[in-house]
C-alpha cells in the first residue's frame, strides 16, 4: 500500500506534518549537485552536500520552522534522488542516500552524531534486519518495533534533537510509525497525564548499544514541558515504580498505538522528525527493508569528534539530568 492510500485511514488518527515532492526536474538537479559532492566517494563530504541541498527546490525554511515549532513537527519529503540498487542488492556504500542525510540536517543548521556505543560508532547508520536479531525491540529486528523515541535512557542533551530517516528499499511495504506528542496526550485521562508528569518511570538502555553486560537506567518523569511544549522520553523498556505510574505508561503506550500515522517509504522518502515532541516506531519486516539513518541535534555540548559517550553522558555534571 502506498503512503497516499495509508492517508486515508490513517489520517483521521493522526495529521500528516510538511510533505513536500520534488518533480522530475528538480530530483534529476540535486541528484546531479550531490554526485558532483560526492566526487566518486562513498563518503561524500558534508560542505558540499549541504551546497548541493541549498541550490535544490527543497523549502528549507518550511522544514526547519516545522521541525521547531510546527504543531505537528515531522516532514515527508518525497522522490528524492538515491542510488539505485541491483536486484540482488546487499547493504554497501550508498553516496546519494548518504549526501541527502548530510545535506538535508546540515542546511538545517543542525550537527550529525553517533554514538560510540551503538553501531560502531557509526554516524551513518544502516537499518536493515540483522539475522540473529529478528525479534529484538531494535532497529535490527522484523518483529513490530513499538512507538518509542531515540535514547530515552540518556538527558535530553544526548539525545537526538532531530531523527532523519531515508528509503532505499521497502518492497514488502513495512509501514513506519509516528504519532505527535500532543495528539497522544490528548487522548490521556488528566491524571494519566499528571502521573507521567512524576519522576516515577524507570528507563533501561536500548538493545541496539552495546554497555558490556551493564544495565543503564533511569528514574525519570514521561511527560514534561519544555520551552512551551511538552515533550516525552517514553522509550520501549518503561517501567512505572508503582501501580498507578504503571497504569499510566500502559495508556500512553496504548494511546499512541491508536493515534499512530502509519508511512510506508518508498525509495527516495526521507522522513525527518522531532525526537523530543514525537514517538514513532515500525511494523513487523517481511522481506528485504534497507534505510539509512542520521540522528542530529543544535546541542553540541557533549559531542566529541562527533560522537556521544554514553557513560560519559550520564556522569556529565553540567546538564540537567532531570529530564
Amino acid at each position: 500500500m502506498t503512503i497516499s492510500e495509508q492517508q486515508n485511514t490513517a489520517a483521521p488518527r493522526q495529521g500528516l506534518g510538511l510533505v513536500h515532492t520534488l518533480d522530475g526536474a528538480e530530483r534529476d538537479a540535486l541528484r546531479a549537485r550531490l554526485r558532483a559532492a560526492a566526487a566518486g566517494g562513498a563518503a561524500p563530504a558534508r560542505g558540499a552536500c549541504r551546497e548541493a541541498v541549498e541550490a535544490s527546490a527543497l523549502p528549507l525554511e518550511r522544514i526547519g520552522a516545522t521541525l521547531s515549532g510546527g504543531d505537528i513537527p515531522f516532514c515527508l519529503l518525497r522522490n528524492l534522488p538515491v542510488d539505485a540498487l541491483a536486484q540482488q542488492w546487499t547493504v554497501g556504500p550508498a553516496p546519494l542516500a548518504s549526501g541527502l542525510l548530510l545535506g538535508v540536517t546540515a542546511a538545517l543548521g543542525l550537527t550529525n552524531f553517533g554514538y560510540h556505543e551503538e553501531k560502531n560508532g557509526a554516524i551513518l547508520q544502516d537499518v536493515h534486519p540483522i539475522a540473529g536479531a529478528e525479534d529484538s525491540q531494535s532497529n535490527a529486528g522484523r518483529v513490530a518495533f513499538h512507538m518509542h523515541v531515540e535514547s530515552p535512557f540518556l538527558p535530553r542533551a544526548a539525545r537526538p534533537e532531530v531523527g532523519a530517516l531515508i528509503c532505499l528499499n521497502n518492497e514488502t511495504a513495512t509501514p513506519t510509525r509516528i504519532a505527535t506528542v500532543e495528539l497522544v496526550k490528548r487522548q490521556l485521562s488528566a491524571r494519566h497525564v499528571l502521573a507521567l508528569r512524576q519522576p516515577d518511570f524507570r528507563l533501561r538502555h536500548d538493545q541496539s548499544f552495546e554497555v558490556n553486560g551493564y544495565t543503564l537506567s533511569v528514574t525519570t518523569a514521561l511527560l514534561k514541558e519544555v520551552d512551551g511544549r511538552d515533550e516525552t522520553r517514553c522509550g520501549i523498556y518503561a517501567e512505572g515504580a508503582h501501580a498507578a505510574a504503571q497504569e499510566a505508561v500502559d495508556a500512553w503506550k496504548r494511546a499512541a498505538d491508536a493515534v499512530a500515522l502509519d508511512l510506508v517509504l518508498e525509495p527516495g522518502d526521507l522522513l525527518l522528525f522531532n525526537n523530543y515532541r514525537c514517538v514513532h516506531g515500525r511494523g513487523a519486516v517481511e522481506g528485504r527493508r534497507w534505510l539509512k539513518r542520521v540522528y542530529s541535534t543544535r546541542d553540541t555540548s557533549l559531542l566529541s569528534e562527533g560522537l556521544i559517550s554514553v557513560w560519559r553522558a550520564m556522569a556529565a555534571r553540567h546538564i540537567d539530568h532531570s529530564f
